[in-house]
């Protein structure tokens, strides 16, 4: 893979981001956040 323009690159995360937050509000993932104890599933 070459050279990537920035705005490609954050576009992209930004539907990652959608995505796991679309994810964990279903209930299928969970996120962990810093500060938060650790919850194993």
């Amino acid at each position: 893979m070459g050279p990537v323009r920035l705005c490609d690159v954050l576009e992209s995360q930004q539907k990652i981001v959608g995505i796991i937050l679309a994810l964990e509000g279903y209930g299928e993932i969970i996120v962990a956040r810093a500060g938060e104890e650790e919850l194993v599933v």
